[in-house]
């Protein structure tokens, strides 16, 4: 594959770059409103990224450093504060969801129209996640970055991403692991063990406050608790809240810890979840099966348009009575109700995301089974890793959407052999 640096887009720009540059462009201002996780994004991040600011230091509940969330995000957005807003990082991830665009049309070129089309919407779904102010969005583009220039074989770049990855979200530390593992073995490299300095600094800093080894973020414990709650009617009496985290943790330490995600927090949830485990193993059993079947038909994260027009309280009620009352909806959408229209998008938006991943499973396993896409590709690899994650832990859309940049460069595999590709 040429370098991306050597492929002159803007020589060759057509019908086809416009519009993909267009629906980019259309995802993010769609969900320029958007609602995930922005609780977290208010509360977590901004509070970190100012103390970083003011204080030079990453605390912002405990008296010590925080141990929760991993840095990498408030980082970035400290940096854009002090140069003017914390709002431009959403711009800044429209960039890169730009430069993953560039990517992708030197990565397409040599695809049929039917494997074009395909991975169009495979990027399409990248995009929306990357249109969200959280660390997910940095995630996905070091995938991106990861995938590409492993695909080039530049095996300690392809490290390095991993690496930046981790500062983002933990799940990556098990991304980065297994990536160098895996070189070393197929490909005798030892270098890319050098990606490994780039989770030395979380680690040491850590150790220097709070004197443990703390590889990664401390909201396992938290996240282990409460995800036994995603199986209804559960043994534990448990609910997939936060809250159920905070309470437990409180309860345990007569009030002396309130915070679920710190260090302390997330020991005594992390020994309460071995202990739910060994009394009520099929019910753990029972657990990964319903996260499996929620993975089938859960989708990937698709917009939330709808917030363009009403704000969360609303949007919840609408499509609470909305859902009940289908005939008013399609009455309303006729009419030219912009609230009705939007919530009518919002259900087709989300029908089309939960049939196009369990497509995409099944025509990626069907490659799988006809050896177009061999066992050992480490792409499929990771994919397992997460899934693997999600169905032993936690599910929800947008930890299936870190990966999905992965399946395009899986679909590779059938379209042209991986030697020619890299003399080319």
């Amino acid at each position: 594959m040429k370098n991306i640096s050597s492929y002159k887009l803007f020589n060759n720009f057509n019908s086809y770059h416009i519009f993909m540059f267009f629906m980019v462009s259309v995802i993010f201002f769609l969900n320029i409103n958007h609602l995930s996780e922005q609780s977290i994004y208010q509360n977590t991040y901004l509070p970190l990224a100012n103390s970083l600011i003011e204080n030079f230091s990453y605390t912002r509940l405990n008296e010590f450093s925080d141990t929760y969330p991993m840095w990498g995000y408030p980082i970035l957005l400290s940096l854009f504060q002090y140069f003017g807003s914390a709002e431009s990082i959403f711009f800044f991830q429209y960039l890169l969801a730009i430069i993953s665009l560039i990517i992708y049309f030197d990565i397409s070129k040599e695809f049929s129209m039917n494997k074009r089309i395909l991975s169009d919407i495979i990027f399409f779904f990248y995009t929306m996640i990357l249109s969200v102010k959280w660390p997910d969005a940095i995630l996905a583009f070091c995938l991106m970055k990861f995938a590409y220039s492993h695909i080039n074989k530049n095996f300690i770049i392809a490290a390095i991403f991993l690496g930046i990855a981790y500062n983002f979200r933990s799940e990556a530390l098990f991304f980065l692991l297994f990536y160098i593992f895996y070189i070393i073995i197929t490909e005798k490299n030892v270098k890319t063990s050098l990606a490994l300095f780039f989770i030395c600094p979380w680690i040491l800093f850590q150790f220097y406050n709070h004197g443990s080894f703390i590889p990664t973020a401390t909201n396992s414990g938290g996240v282990l608790y409460i995800s036994l709650g995603q199986l209804p009617n559960n043994k534990w009496d448990r609910i997939h809240l936060d809250e159920e985290a905070e309470k437990f943790v409180i309860l345990q330490s007569n009030g002396n810890i309130i915070d679920p995600w710190s260090y302390q927090g997330s020991q005594i949830l992390t020994n309460q979840f071995k202990k739910d485990i060994y009394q009520h193993p099929f019910e753990f059993i029972k657990k990964t099966v319903y996260n499996t079947f929620s993975i089938l038909k859960g989708g990937v994260y698709r917009l939330e348009p709808h917030h363009i027009f009403m704000d969360h309280s609303q949007s919840q009620f609408l499509i609470k009575h909305y859902r009940k009352n289908k005939s008013e909806l399609i009455r309303d959408s006729l009419m030219f109700n912009k609230n009705a229209i939007s919530i009518t998008s919002l259900i087709i938006l989300d029908i089309f995301s939960k049939i196009f991943f369990f497509f995409l499973l099944v025509y990626c396993s069907y490659l799988v089974y006809k050896k177009y896409i061999p066992i050992t590709n480490i792409f499929l690899f990771l994919v397992m890793i997460q899934m693997s994650i999600c169905i032993l832990i936690q599910y929800q859309p947008r930890h299936i959407s870190h990966i999905i940049i992965l399946f395009i460069f899986m679909l590779m595999n059938n379209e042209i052999s991986l030697k020619t590709l890299v003399k080319n």
